[in-house]
């Protein structure tokens, strides 16, 4: 009976430490998972803020200006 006590104990003590080392493991796999969604996060910003900015300055296709008398320039930018 006593034999069986210590080794039901070790065998829990084992099985305990098996789960220390599993919950160790997930919270680098936790803490893996957050640094990539953070990076993704961060990349799907700077794409939003690039798009925006290309929609708020627009690209001219033409440019027709001609030098005025005074200075500077008249015409048309398309």
């Amino acid at each position: 009976m006593i034999l069986t006590a210590e080794h039901e104990a070790a065998r829990t003590a084992e099985a305990q430490i098996r789960a220390a080392r599993m919950q160790a493991v997930a919270a680098g796999l936790n803490a893996a998972s957050a640094s990539i969604n953070q990076s993704a996060a961060m990349m799907n910003q700077n794409t939003a803020n690039l798009n925006a900015a290309s929609r708020l300055t627009p690209t001219p296709r033409t440019i027709n200006l001609k030098p005025t008398y005074g200075g500077g320039y008249t015409g048309t930018i398309y």
